[in-house]
């Protein structure tokens, strides 16, 4: 899987932009394709990401080039910004506390107010999907970047055993702690989307394709996903290849 390795995040947007440079309309935000993955807590959202890279780089081809993940990387360097105060576990893990629970943690910590930290976050995520060529894996990432035309947004599903079991094989933890932490983790990503963005996360219309992982093999989704995108890509440079025939 590609990732992130630039010092902090406003050197890799300025990185990605530059990569559009000399690509014509193309380079215009908004016009690159981008994947979202939202997943049920166990649903093997990262290891989806890592086929679509995979299945990107074997295509070949202009398609194939430029793929990054936003995944734990990014989110390092924004735990890492001197003007915030975060506990990465609590930002990778995606964790969402009440408001309660929030000043508290601020007084005993002198932490960033979880509000500012979220909408750091969000941002972020808006300016690297409008950028494309990106996996985007959970964030909300359908619903923060409902705007932008150009995303494939996939959301992955499966029964809690298998899900329980995917958690406890990942954490090497006995199943009854992967059955918390699977509970606990799907009632913080809930609570963050209806927080921040007003929607439920569930709703399966805010999604291209919602996939069973029980049913259907990730590898399958992976095509899927990059039939999709390659079909946006052609859009994007459609305009381009209308211009110089014209010309």
């Amino acid at each position: 899987m590609d990732h992130l390795e630039h010092s902090d995040v406003s050197r890799y947007l300025d990185a990605v932009a530059a990569r559009f440079e000399g690509r014509g309309r193309e380079a215009q935000l908004g016009r690159a394709p981008f994947v979202t993955i939202s997943r049920e807590s166990g649903a093997l959202g990262r290891r989806l990401a890592d086929a679509v890279i995979e299945r990107l780089k074997a295509r070949g081809g202009p398609l194939a080039h430029g793929w990054e993940t936003f995944d734990r990387h990014l989110l390092a360097m924004l735990a890492g910004d001197p003007k915030l105060k975060f506990p990465l576990r609590e930002l990778v893990g995606e964790e969402y506390h009440s408001r309660v629970y929030d000043y508290i943690h601020q007084l005993f910590t002198w932490s960033t107010p979880q509000d500012i930290v979220q909408k750091r976050v969000l941002h972020a995520l808006i300016s690297v999907a409008a950028t494309g060529r990106v996996v985007i894996v959970g964030r909300a990432g359908a619903l923060v970047t409902r705007g932008l035309k150009r995303g494939v947004h996939i959301r992955l599903v499966a029964s809690t055993r298998t899900r329980v079991e995917n958690v406890a094989r990942r954490d090497h933890v006995s199943e009854e702690e992967a059955l918390w932490r699977v509970r606990d983790l799907e009632r913080s990503r809930l609570a963050f989307a209806r927080k921040y963005l007003g929607h439920d996360l569930a709703d399966p219309r805010h999604y291209d394709a919602v996939f069973n992982v029980d049913r259907v093999d990730l590898q399958d989704v992976a095509e899927w996903i990059v039939e999709r995108v390659a079909a946006l890509e052609a859009l994007a440079q459609a305009p381009s290849q209308r211009a110089a025939s014209s010309a």
